[in-house]
């Protein structure tokens, strides 16, 4: 059973690296594709920006081109009107930088003309303004030359009709040029719009994909682990009641479940042990008072014997001390009474004087041997007396030892 666990484990194991990792890739990329998608949206922009400042600056030249055609007939006409050859030559002068600021203007204009359509009304404008020139260079030799009339014909009819023909020509690009400049515009209005929705659509969706990351990670992560704090905190308290989750997972915090299980079953055992170690306290208690309460009731018989034995001794040895002091007494009266009745005889009876000397020297020694066997007995009952005391004392002290125990 354990060994199909840790193989599921092992299976499914998702460690807390590797959702770290996962979640920093997946954010990067993220990130990455919202720059990525937005410089390409910008480049688009960009792009079309190009287009249309491209278009208004070709719209710009083009009708600076106008102008200078404008300018230029009226140069014409004022030089060919002029009342004198200083007047007439500012104004040729004239002419003649409007006519380089044309040549300008038309090499700033060539490279932007994009399409077969524009190349051709190009090259017509191309063709009008060279015509429109040569019929300016013709009026003009025709007033060096003096023939005012002819001149005032090529300016009347056929300068008018070359420029109106260039402004025709000029309003033909003009018209063309705007059409594209609106059209640039208008797709730039597009892919603006486009733009900012595919910018929120992505913001969108990072920011749904930003949480769901954030989410699994406090559901995988943050959430077990302050659980797991709660328990360890419960049992720093002590509750040994408390469940220990997460054990089944394969990752750190399985790992920290797996080691906080073991500390709780330690705490248990220790528990256990506790426990026991408490409750054989108790037992050697309550066997220590029964053995002590034993102990103070066989002493206490004990010296109760002792007691009585001693004091069926010291009464044996008082009687015994009585008959010895009387046995004494009474040898002393027969000894006196010898020594009268001896005395009696002394006259009479000389041979046997020295028996008798000796016989009271004897009766003498017993009578000292009696007054010493009495002191002996009084002695031994004052010792008895003393022994009682102490037996008493005893008494006493296992009265008291008794009286603890059963406390």
């Amino acid at each position: 059973m354990d060994l199909a666990l840790q193989r599921k484990r092992k299976a499914s194991a998702l460690n807390i690296r590797s959702i770290i990792i996962g979640s920093s890739v997946a954010l990067f990329v993220i990130s990455a594709a919202i720059g990525l998608f937005s410089v390409f949206r910008m480049g688009m922009i960009n792009t079309v920006s190009r287009s249309v400042s491209g278009e208004i600056e070709a719209v710009t030249i083009l009708g600076r081109m106008k102008a200078l055609s404008q300018e230029l007939r009226a140069l014409d006409v004022q030089a060919h009107n002029a009342w004198s050859d200083i007047e007439r030559r500012r104004h040729l002068d004239e002419a003649g930088k409007a006519q380089e600021a044309f040549s300008s203007a038309w090499s700033a204009y060539a490279p932007t003309i994009v399409g077969a359509d524009e190349r051709i009304l190009a090259h017509r404008l191309r063709k009008a303004w060279q015509h429109f020139l040569a019929v300016e260079a013709e009026a003009t030799a025709l007033d060096r030359a003096g023939e005012r009339e002819l001149a005032d014909t090529v300016f009347a009819e056929a300068f008018q009709a070359d420029a109106v023909a260039f402004t025709q020509s000029v309003d033909s690009v003009l018209v063309h040029r705007q059409a594209r400049a609106f059209e640039q515009m208008a797709e730039a209005d597009a892919v603006g719009a486009t733009s900012r929705l595919a910018v929120f659509v992505a913001l969108a969706i990072a920011a749904l994909l930003t949480i769901a990351i954030s989410w699994f990670i406090v559901r995988r992560v943050a959430a077990p682990i302050a659980t797991m704090t709660r328990v360890m905190a419960r049992l720093a308290e002590n509750d040994l009641a408390v469940v220990v989750p997460e054990g089944d997972r394969g990752d750190e915090i399985g790992a920290i479940a797996g080691a906080v299980q073991v500390f709780k079953e330690n705490m248990l055992h220790a528990k256990s042990l506790e426990d026991e170690a408490a409750q054989l306290r108790i037992e050697a208690e309550q066997q220590r008072k029964v053995v002590m309460h034993d102990m103070a009731e066989r002493f206490e018989e004990t010296v109760g014997e002792i007691v009585g034995t001693v004091t069926a001794a010291v009464l044996q040895f008082q009687g015994t001390a009585h008959q010895m002091s009387a046995a004494a007494g009474q040898t002393a009266s027969q000894s006196t009474t010898v020594a009268a009745a001896a005395e009696q005889a002394e006259s009479n009876v000389r041979m046997i004087a020295a028996a008798a000397d000796e016989l009271g020297a004897s009766v003498q020694e017993v009578g000292r041997q009696a007054e010493l066997s009495a002191a002996m007995a009084n002695g031994a009952a004052t010792e008895a007396t003393q022994t009682i005391a102490f037996v008493q004392i005893l008494s006493g002290a296992a009265d008291r030892i008794g009286d603890a125990w059963s406390s």
